[in-house]
């Protein structure tokens, strides 16, 4: 649904901005190098990540739904003590697991910042050229709105691919 359209808006506004200023439009894509190379680490933790918890969902769904639409003959047979403690066991691995999710998030997140520090040196270069006079104010809101152009799209694609893995 955003893929194609975000795709469509980067590649154009890659475009306009090499086309306007051939360093700025190149500046703007390497800043992506690293921020694709980390993201697809991520991925790759959150993959291996996510398997594991669904292993644990999948192995111990059935099981409590079971139980709990078994509850009379598990009270009968005074086992609720028994079934508890494997609820808390498999709580505790579910726990666990997404507490090593959210330790890759926080690892990860200089990734965003990184992209946000090479975004702000771009429009600094952009401010010093107006400065300069070498580009007019025109230009330099120009050249602003489409680096952002450019950065959001890719954020987007980026977000779609994440979706499409995880379904």
């Amino acid at each position: 649904m955003h893929f194609l359209p975000s795709l469509i808006t980067a590649l154009i506004s890659i475009i306009i901005v090499f086309r306007v200023r051939w360093e700025i439009g190149l500046a703007t894509l390497v800043m992506f190098i690293p921020f694709t190379i980390l993201r697809l680490f991520r991925f790759k933790v959150f993959e291996v990540l996510d398997k594991k918890g669904q292993k644990i969902w999948d192995n111990e769904y059935g099981h409590f739904y079971e139980a709990i639409s078994n509850i009379r003959l598990i009270k009968s047979f005074a086992s609720l003590s028994h079934e508890l403690k494997l609820f808390r066991r498999t709580a505790k691995r579910i726990i666990k697991n997404r507490d090593a999710t959210d330790d890759v998030e926080n690892k990860y997140i200089f990734t965003e910042l990184l992209v946000d520090l090479f975004t702000w040196g771009i429009y600094s270069y952009i401010f010093f050229l107006g400065f300069r006079h070498t580009i007019t104010i025109g230009t330099v809101f120009l050249l602003m709105q489409y680096t952002e152009m450019i950065k959001q799209p890719l954020w987007n694609i980026s977000w779609v691919f994440w979706e499409i893995k995880m379904a």
